[in-house]
């Protein structure tokens, strides 16, 4: 299982067959399986197993009568009816907040001549010389960009790890095993750093002030629940944080 694990991550597990009185707890703990047996397959006894991650892509297993000579009931596991899922992009507009750029910013801030608003009388030309100069700034140095969000995508994708990923499928679909290889460990380390980036920008920080969130969110980076629908909260450091942030040095009323 540790092989099957490493050399191919989330894939999809079902161990079945006569487990007799095997002891599964540590392998349901480490591989996150669970056992959809729940009624006994010979006499009284529940020797007959499933093991899979995919409980919630079937149905309740029903118990038919033994096949042939034998003594164990025969198992059927049905899987459900598969729904078409709508999948929706959308594109938002965010600035690169990284810390270089606010540095930037604020060098920037600091090198324009502000005695200027003083000799303004008018407040609505102050407050126009003063929007002018924000957004020339902003947009030297923080330009705005488009980022396509996937409804589907993981909340820690991003747009390098993407084109990881097509490259590393590529490599597969032309049988180039070598080069699927190194794609394939590009994109388990990729998708670690992905992930510790939203975990330090996005959730440690909740472990003291919404302990119930961080731990629900800590399920989410685990894959042990399902993700969130809010499209919005999906953007990483490395794409402006979130589209909010980016708004937020937006002056009002331009």
């Amino acid at each position: 299982m540790g092989i099957i694990e490493s050399s191919f991550p989330q894939a999809a597990v079902i161990i079945t067959g006569d487990f007799n009185r095997l002891n599964i707890s540590h392998l349901k703990c480490q591989f996150q399986l669970k056992q959809l047996i729940n009624f006994p397959t010979r006499g009284e006894a529940t020797l007959d197993l499933i093991l899979t991650n995919l409980k919630h892509f079937y149905q309740v297993p029903t118990r038919l009568a033994p096949f042939g000579l034998s003594d164990h009931y025969t198992i059927s596991l049905i899987p459900k009816e598969r729904k078409k899922t709508i999948s929706t992009k959308k594109t938002v507009t965010v600035r690169d907040m990284r810390s270089s750029k606010k540095q930037a910013f604020g060098r920037f801030l600091h090198s324009v001549e502000w005695i200027i608003l003083e000799s303004m009388s008018n407040i609505d030309m102050k407050a126009t010389y003063f929007n002018d100069i924000i957004q020339i700034g902003l947009n030297t140095l923080m330009p705005t960009k488009s980022v396509k969000l996937h409804s589907n995508d993981a909340p820690w994708m991003t747009g390098h790890l993407k084109l990881l990923i097509c490259q590393r499928q590529k490599a597969l679909n032309e049988k180039n095993t070598h080069l699927f290889r190194f794609y394939r460990n590009k994109v388990n380390g990729e998708r670690k750093l992905c992930r510790e980036k939203y975990y330090q920008v996005k959730v440690k920080r909740l472990k003291n002030q919404n302990p119930k969130k961080w731990w629900n969110e800590c399920k989410r980076l685990c894959g042990m629940c399902n993700p969130k629908k809010d499209i919005l909260a999906k953007l990483l450091p490395e794409e402006a944080m979130t589209a909010k942030r980016g708004n937020d040095l937006k002056p009002k009323g331009t």
